[in-house]
């Protein structure tokens, strides 16, 4: 078994805690803390003797969950300062297992129950839906049958063994028994609610963060010095200062923005814009982008209180 020093766990705990709050994410991963470091600690020693383990998973995770993997980038950013190393690609894509059972905890459902309490019912019921659903929802057993009540209270989804025919509510009726079929359908509909809040979360956030004044159509770019363009016009525009062109080349030659050989998204390792914005360009003959010709660039300029807007920023625009 291996033993860590308490210097090196509080090292990466301060690693964790840092990017995690970068990215205004509020995560207790004290009972994680050593199973990371342990991962850790085998990263660095492959790093020193110069190997590197495959991961057959790695663009399945940039494709999918892109800011998921962007804070595993930050993440293997600073490990790679702190311990004078340098993380291949299929590191950063094992980072971002580890890290994505953390943050994918965010954002459940609201699930109201409303049972017949006659033989423990309700109660059956409710330890039904959280032996299955405890990491997608919040549950609250509600207990009148009061109609105005319900309308008022908040929920995504009611469950009930009750029929009930509310407008503007997502209403599931279940058997007292609560059957494969009802879990079915209760599946159904918290995927669909899941989908739903993060359909709106992307749409309010994205229609906010364009103007015409940053949107470019040029074929006049063949490689990335697209960035240095799309960078100079945001520093005109007044969002960031000099230096931000240096980050995001940073950023880049860390790992690709590049994603579906088709769009990249480069941007900067500090988010210290004074409000976020994206500046496009389009190309029609194609830009070449690493190994891929690519005909779209968005470049993202993050302010420092949008940061917990991020993750649905980054993953809204590639979705």
């Amino acid at each position: 078994m291996i033993f860590f020093t308490s210097d090196f766990i509080e090292e990466i705990r301060e690693i964790l805690l840092n990017v995690f709050s970068s990215y205004m994410l509020e995560i207790n991963f004290d009972e994680y803390l050593y199973s990371f470091a342990l991962h850790i600690h085998g990263l660095i020693k492959r790093a020193n003797s110069i190997q590197s383990s495959g991961n057959d998973f790695l663009n399945n995770i940039k494709k999918n969950c892109p800011f998921i993997y962007d804070v595993s980038v930050s993440i293997a950013q600073k490990l790679n300062k702190k311990y004078n190393i340098s993380i291949a690609d299929s590191e950063i894509g094992y980072i971002s297992i580890h890290i994505g059972y953390l943050i994918e905890s965010s954002d459940k459902v609201s699930v109201l129950l409303l049972c017949h309490d006659y033989h423990h019912i309700n109660s059956n019921i409710e330890k039904k839906l959280l032996d299955n659903y405890q990491n997608f929802i919040t549950l609250k057993l509600f207990t009148t049958d009061n109609r105005s009540a319900l309308i008022n209270a908040y929920s995504d989804l009611i469950v009930t063994t009750k029929p009930l025919n509310l407008i503007g509510k997502e209403v599931i009726v279940v058997s007292p028994f609560f059957t494969m079929m009802d879990q079915i359908n209760v599946d159904n509909a918290i995927h669909k609610c899941l989908e739903n809040k993060q359909k709106i979360k992307r749409n309010n956030i994205l229609s906010s963060f364009f103007d015409e004044k940053l949107f470019f159509k040029s074929n006049d770019f063949g490689n990335k010095d697209v960035i240095r363009f799309l960078g100079q016009n945001v520093i005109d525009y007044g969002l960031c200062e000099e230096g931000f062109v240096e980050s995001v080349l940073e950023r880049e030659q860390l790992s690709s923005t590049c994603f579906f050989d088709t769009f990249a998204i480069p941007h900067a390792l500090d988010m210290n814009a004074t409000h976020t914005m994206i500046c496009v360009l389009t190309s029609e003959s194609g830009i070449q982008w690493d190994d891929h010709v690519i005909h779209i660039v968005l470049m993202l300029a993050v302010q420092q209180n949008d940061r917990k807007k991020f993750m649905e920023l980054y993953n809204g625009i590639v979705q």
